[in-house]
C-alpha cells in the first residue's frame, strides 16, 4: 500500500519513504527522543546497527510534525517496531525469587502436617 501523510498525521504503519518534503517526525513515542527527525528517501546505511536510525523509515504510532510524504507500507499491526515492543512488554517471564520458593516449601510442610496429625 502507498500512504500519503502531511503535518499532523499520525503514521499508520511502519513505512519507507518514497518522497518527501521537509518530513520530520516525533519518535518520542518509541524512544523517548523529543526532537523532530527528518525523514528522506535516502538512508545514510545505519539502518543495518539499528533501524530506528535509518533515514528513510517512519514507525507506526509516531506522528508527522512537518512536510509531507509519500511512502510504501513495509509493515503492520503486530509485526511493526511497535508491535514488538507490546509484545516483549507482555512476553516477560515471571521467575520465583529464592523467598518465594522457600515460603512455597513451608506451606506444603505446613498443609502435610496439618492433613496428617
Amino acid at each position: 500500500d502507498i500512504v500519503l501523510l502531511k503535518s499532523g498525521d499520525k503514521i499508520p504503519a511502519d513505512i519507507r519513504i518514497l518522497e518527501a518534503a521537509n518530513f520530520k517526525v516525533d519518535n518520542s513515542s518509541l524512544t523517548g527522543e523529543p526532537l523532530e527527525l527528518l525523514r528522506k528517501p535516502e538512508n545514510t546505511g545505519k539502518d543495518r546497527e539499528n533501524p530506528l536510525e535509518a533515514t528513510n523509515i517512519a514507525f507506526s504510532g509516531t506522528l508527522c510534525k512537518s512536510g509531507k510524504c509519500k511512502a510504501i507500507v513495509v509493515l503492520t499491526g503486530n509485526n511493526t517496531v511497535i508491535g514488538d515492543i507490546a509484545r516483549m512488554a507482555t512476553d516477560t517471564n515471571t521467575a520465583k525469587t529464592p523467598i518465594a520458593e522457600e515460603i512455597e516449601h513451608f506451606i506444603q510442610i505446613v498443609t502435610a502436617v496439618a492433613m496428617f496429625p
